[in-house]
């Protein structure tokens, strides 16, 4: 009996660790200083979409595509490109492309 208890919750103990991988950077991510927009990081199934309010186009938003490589996120811009999305373990912050974002409200 104790054996048959202790396979039956051990897929429910491993399953409760830890977080699906990339969930880390989801969320609504301001800028720390300077001007610059917002971003919010959704994922649709395998695929992250980073959402920027569009500077030609006022209550638009642009929208990129990015794919966990590793244990990080790489944004993938224009042919060809890639930009890294890191977070900083020390403070917490997002880094993508030279600016630096903390997780914010909205």
């Amino acid at each position: 009996m104790k054996k048959l208890l202790i396979a039956a919750l051990f897929p429910l103990l491993v399953s409760a660790c830890g977080k699906s991988s990339g969930e880390e950077y989801l969320g609504h991510w301001t800028k720390v200083a300077g001007q610059g927009p917002d971003l919010t990081i959704e994922k649709h199934g395998d695929v992250f979409v980073i959402k920027e309010p569009s500077v030609l186009m006022a209550g638009q938003f642009d929208q990129f595509t990015a794919d966990m490589v590793g244990d990080r996120l790489v944004l993938h811009a224009g042919v060809g490109g890639e930009i890294p999305v890191v977070i900083d373990k020390s403070t917490g912050h997002l880094l993508l492309a030279g600016e630096e974002l903390q997780r914010g409200g909205k």
